[in-house]
């Protein structure tokens, strides 16, 4: 994609004057990677914030809260009773 953008960005800049009246098209290749680039990034954080913060959110509502009676609560297991499965 970055390189069909510099392409583009040479093709566009040698031939300007049919569609504009102003050369946006530097070396650089600033104002085609701007327009060409910008779309795209959005569109990914939009698809990282649709599928990431559901699954955010579920988890958040299944942790515990803290101090209450969601706590969780550790027993300490002497070396024999874990060594036979706890029985």
């Amino acid at each position: 994609m970055v390189y069909l953008a510099e392409t583009l960005n040479v093709a566009l800049g040698a031939n300007w004057q049919l569609f504009s009246r102003q050369n946006y098209f530097d070396t650089n290749g600033f104002f085609v990677s701007t327009v060409y680039s910008c779309p795209n990034i959005l569109l990914s954080l939009m698809v990282l914030v649709r599928t990431a913060l559901p699954r955010w959110l579920t988890l958040r509502a299944h942790e515990p809260k803290a101090g209450g009676a969601g706590r969780l609560r550790y027993v300490k297991v002497g070396c024999e009773a874990y060594v036979r499965g706890g029985s």
